[in-house]
C-alpha cells in the first residue's frame, strides 16, 4: 500500500525508546565479551535492529491508519474507483437481470443488492458485473448504462469490519459526493454494504 507524504514523514521521525536502546547496548556489550568472531555477532545486531525496527513501523503503520480522518479515506476510495471505472475491465458476467449476477458472486462473504438509494437516482440498464476490490476488500463491480455516452459503475463490498473503523456512515444515511480523475463518486452504507457508485457523464456529439 502506497503511504501518504504525512504517513512517510511521521515513519522517519521514528526514534528507539529507552527499553530498545538498552537491549542494543547488551547485544554491544555482548559483542566485546563474547568469544565468537566479531562478525557473526555484528550480522546478529543488525538483523535484530532490522526486526525491531519493522515492528515498530508495522505497529505505527496501523496505529496511524486507525487515527486518519474520514475524509482521507474517502479520498483513498474515491481515487482506486475513479480509476477502475475509467479503465474498465472485462465483464465477468453479461446480463441485465440482477438475479444472474448476484448467482455470479458465489466467492464473496455478501451478497450483492439491488439498492433502493441507487435506483433512484436515474433510470440505468444493468449489463453485467465482475469481481474486484476496494482498499483491498474483495468487491463486486455492476455496470450500468444510460445511453451510448453515459454509464455508471456501483461498487458493493462489506461495510462491516474493514470500512467501519475508516468510515462512519449511517444506514441509508445521506450519500457523501466527491471527485476524483474528473469523476463523480458517490459513497454510503445500505443495509450493511459500503457502496460506490463512479459516474462520468459525456457531453452529445
Amino acid at each position: 500500500m502506497k503511504l501518504s507524504k504525512s504517513m512517510q514523514n511521521h515513519l522517519g521521525k521514528i526514534e528507539l525508546n529507552p527499553k530498545q536502546l538498552a537491549q542494543l547496548n547488551s547485544m554491544q556489550q555482548e559483542l566485546v565479551v563474547n568469544k565468537q568472531p566479531a562478525n557473526l555477532l555484528t550480522k546478529k545486531i543488525a538483523l535484530s535492529l532490522v526486526a525491531t525496527m519493522v515492528l515498530i513501523i508495522t505497529i505505527t503503520f496501523f496505529a496511524m491508519q486507525k487515527s486518519m480522518p474520514q475524509e482521507y479515506w474517502i479520498a483513498q476510495i474515491a481515487d482506486e474507483v475513479a480509476k477502475n471505472h475509467l479503465t474498465p475491465k472485462p465483464l465477468e458476467v453479461v446480463s441485465n437481470q440482477i438475479l444472474d449476477v448476484q448467482n455470479y458472486f458465489t466467492k464473496l462473504d455478501f451478497l450483492p443488492i439491488s439498492s433502493q438509494i441507487f435506483n433512484q437516482q436515474l433510470s440505468k440498464k444493468l449489463t453485467g458485473g465482475r469481481y474486484c476490490s476496494i482498499e483491498g476488500s474483495r468487491a463486486a463491480q455492476l455496470r450500468f448504462v444510460e445511453d451510448k455516452y453515459n454509464h455508471t459503475t456501483l461498487f458493493q463490498t462489506n461495510y462491516t469490519g474493514e470500512f467501519s473503523d475508516k468510515l462512519k456512515l449511517h444506514d441509508n444515511s445521506t450519500p457523501i459526493t466527491t471527485y476524483a480523475r474528473g469523476v463523480e463518486i458517490t459513497i454510503w452504507q445500505e443495509k450493511g454494504l459500503l457502496m460506490v457508485t463512479a459516474k462520468n457523464k459525456k457531453q452529445l456529439p
